[in-house]
């Protein structure tokens, strides 16, 4: 019997391989996927799924590549803790317990999700109660962080939880340079807060765009003081072409910081499955986009082909979003690479599910 946790276990490990992990840290990161993922780890891959929001096949977990000329390669993991019978409050309270765990192995800190917990403890259907991060590096300590749903007390409610959070932390200004920057059709999806003591916690808020083109994209990112003209407009092309809407609504992920009156950075995610074709067109336009940024393509490529199971010509679903932000200025590229624990034998299946709790074969 091969498990979830199995599968993850052995796509982190080719990955790691392919970002130059040494064996320490490979196996480093290996108890780390393990803790992320002790909650759904011992699943059989043949089981029928529970629901995850997380990724369009419902695999529980995550990965990603991060790209940047002035640091090595940054590996990182989201993953969701579930628990049965699968709803928002059982996988909040699964969420919880990940939370403490994270603690006491890793000591992350927990005081800012202590500050606002109750306000994102699911009242409602959501979609999703709370996802946990990690990022990873070669010789470098894993830093955390949990990602919040606002929709937790009901759509209407949304912008009343996030006002009262963002005063709780600190961000009241830089929070309502965001709303200024709002179109009607905009949706607050997220708020990730890092696990980290002190001023290096940063929150992120994540906004997604519906019926969005190149250029509100453009206006989303211009409220953050970092930003550089014409870079979203740029990226979303890179990836798409010369189209006049997105096929799927992107996100734009604001970093704020306590004492900055305004969001420092913006990031741009593109979601790419299923309208981007093959993982070779992706892989193509993204080593375009790689080029064009000045930044490497060989640990990328690595990546890719560590998690192909044939030809990329035949491969679809493994890259799941792009993203774009500059970091002191320079270009930072994200790839997005989905596990495909369910999707070559039950399909997209999170993607636009009829039925989400407690899965969407029920």
């Amino acid at each position: 019997m091969k498990t979830l946790l199995d599968h993850a276990k052995q796509q982190l490990r080719c990955l790691a391989q392919a970002c130059n992990f040494s064996p320490a840290d490979i196996e480093h990161a290996i108890d780390v996927c393990q803790v992320l993922g002790a909650s759904w780890g011992n699943r059989n891959l043949l089981d029928t799924p529970r629901w995850s929001s997380l990724t369009d096949d419902c695999s529980p977990i995550e990965f990603s590549i991060s790209l940047g000329d002035s640091r090595p390669p940054e590996l990182r993991m989201v993953s969701e803790a579930q628990d049965d019978p699968a709803s928002p409050e059982k996988y909040w309270e699964a969420g919880m317990r990940l939370c403490e765990e994270l603690s006491k192995r890793y000591s992350a800190c927990l005081k800012r999700l202590e500050q606002v917990a109750d306000l994102f403890r699911p009242s409602d259907q959501v979609y999703y109660s709370m996802l946990h991060g990690v990022v990873l590096g070669p010789e470098a300590t894993p830093s955390f962080k949990v990602y919040l749903n606002p929709k937790a007390k009901g759509g209407n409610r949304t912008r009343d939880v996030l006002n009262a959070a963002f005063e709780k932390l600190g961000l009241v200004d830089a929070w309502l340079q965001v709303v200024s920057a709002m179109r009607e059709q905009d949706e607050l999806q997220a708020l990730c807060l890092d696990l980290e003591s002190g001023n290096q916690g940063r929150s992120k808020l994540y906004v997604r765009h519906w019926l969005c083109t190149p250029n509100d994209l453009e206006r989303a990112s211009a409220v953050a003081t970092e930003n550089v003209p014409c870079d979203a407009s740029r990226f979303s092309r890179a990836i798409w072409g010369p189209i006049s809407v997105l096929p799927r609504p992107p996100l734009t992920m604001y970093t704020l910081a306590v004492g900055r009156s305004a969001p420092i950075h913006a990031a741009v995610q593109v979601p790419t499955f299923p309208h981007g074709g093959s993982d070779a067109a992706m892989r193509d336009r993204v080593t375009c986009l790689l080029t064009r940024c000045g930044l490497p393509i060989d640990v990328y490529r690595r990546c890719l082909d560590a998690l192909a199971t044939g030809p990329l010509e035949t491969e679809i679903g493994i890259h799941n979003y792009i993203s774009f932000q500059r970091l002191n200025g320079t270009p930072r590229v994200t790839v997005y690479l989905c596990p495909r624990m369910y999707l070559y034998r039950l399909g997209a299946i999170g993607l636009d599910p009829k039925v989400a709790w407690p899965s969407p074969l029920n």
